[in-house]
């Protein structure tokens, strides 16, 4: 099911949308499916039935649809490769 009109804005405005693991703009590694092994960061939601998938835009300039199942939010670090 695509979300609705308020609940893409939520989204967007970073406001928690229960059931969801990721933010918008979080930055993800992608760790199974088509585009393993690559990073992103996520722009949009794309359904939120039983399998929720995410627009991905990929570190490579390209955007794709992932499943949550296949993300891990990207470790943080600091400026000086500290995580």
């Amino acid at each position: 099911m695509k979300p609705t009109l308020e609940q893409h804005q939520a989204f967007m405005a970073h406001r928690v949308l229960e059931g969801l693991r990721f933010d918008f703009l979080d930055a993800v590694d992608i760790v199974a499916g088509e585009h393993a092994g690559h990073t992103g960061s996520v722009l949009g939601l794309l359904t939120i039935d039983d399998e929720v998938r995410y627009l991905i835009e990929l570190h490579s300039g390209f955007d794709a649809p992932v499943r949550e199942a296949n993300l891990r939010l990207r470790a943080a670090t600091s400026e000086h490769g500290e995580g």
